[in-house]
């Protein structure tokens, strides 16, 4: 997908940037901080549930993650440490996060009474994670222009038109069934969202 495409669809100022000089230390690819510096993600997308995407910083906020997780968990997702915040979920606590370790892997971390009560990845990077917002709210739109929302057979076509879509961007999100934007997926087959 061209990324003209995705401001031409979000609109130039609906977008959330990153400074150049925020990025300069952050382990991703330069295709990455290229894409945030001269792209970006729309600063608010209804996924569900709100989300906002704020990547105007001077300095990119980390996660705390120890603060969230016991001492024997911790151990295991100590490389988290490394690990900055894109966006928040609005109606919950909970982040979308580049993990640096993996050189740009996109991940959402819930949290719940102050510890972590989920780690999902999402994408291979901020690119295909742009991409699958696209798909997403092309999705929605489709559905509420053509009422498709109330026709059971043609919902359950449009989600199964959307996963092919996503599977042709990013196919390692279908490699593990705890992956974010599956648990997206059921929940639409399930007609709940």
């Amino acid at each position: 997908m061209s990324y003209q495409k995705l401001i031409d669809f979000w609109g130039f100022d609906n977008l959330s940037r990153a400074k150049p000089e925020a990025l300069k230390s952050i382990n991703i690819s330069e295709e990455s901080k290229h894409f945030l510096v001269e792209i970006g993600l729309p600063r608010e997308l209804d996924l569900f549930y709100p989300i906002k995407f704020s990547l105007e910083y001077d300095i990119f906020p980390e996660l705390e993650i120890k603060k969230y997780l016991s001492k024997k968990i911790y151990q295991k997702y100590s490389q988290l440490k490394q690990t900055i915040i894109i966006a928040s979920e609005d109606n919950i606590l909970g982040y979308f996060c580049i993990f640096e370790f993996t050189g740009g892997f996109v991940y959402s971390i819930g949290i719940d009474k102050g510890v972590i009560d989920g780690i999902y990845f999402m994408n291979s990077s901020v690119q295909q994670l742009a991409e699958f917002l696209f798909l997403y709210q092309n999705y929605r739109l489709k559905g509420e222009r053509e009422n498709i929302f109330d026709d059971e057979d043609k919902y359950y076509h449009l989600t199964q038109e959307l996963e092919y879509e996503m599977y042709q961007v990013d196919a390692r999100v279908f490699d593990n069934e705890e992956n974010w934007w599956l648990l997206v997926l059921e929940q639409m087959y399930d007609g709940l969202i």
